[in-house]
């Protein structure tokens, strides 16, 4: 069984074992809800990032093509540049502009 298919899989495997250990019902409370956040935190790390950035880079983009509609190409280029530092390209194309995370 993997995390990333079923982060609830997991994590009910785990509570069930849990219950079966022997501890004092505190610990058990403590440990239930610590394995409810590892999981939870799991399976929230398993977003596409692009999908949690999308809405800042397209705002950026937004305001870089402002930047560029009123001839202003060193704050165009400060955006471009700030995006191209975190790991995000953009690439310019007839139909308009395209981003991406770099892979490397």
């Amino acid at each position: 069984m993997c995390i990333r298919d079923s982060p609830d899989a997991v994590l009910a495997a785990l509570l069930d074992g849990e219950a079966k250990a022997h501890a004092s019902d505190e610990a058990r409370r403590s440990f239930r809800t610590m394995l409810v956040q590892v999981v939870d935190e799991a399976a929230d790390g398993l977003v596409d990032p692009e999908k949690r950035i999308g809405g800042f880079v397209d705002l950026l983009l937004e305001m870089r093509e402002s930047a560029r509609n009123a001839n202003d190409y060193a704050t165009a280029d400060t955006i471009r540049d700030g995006l191209d530092s975190l790991g995000i390209e953009v690439q310019d194309t007839p139909s308009g502009t395209a981003w991406g995370l770099r892979t490397d």
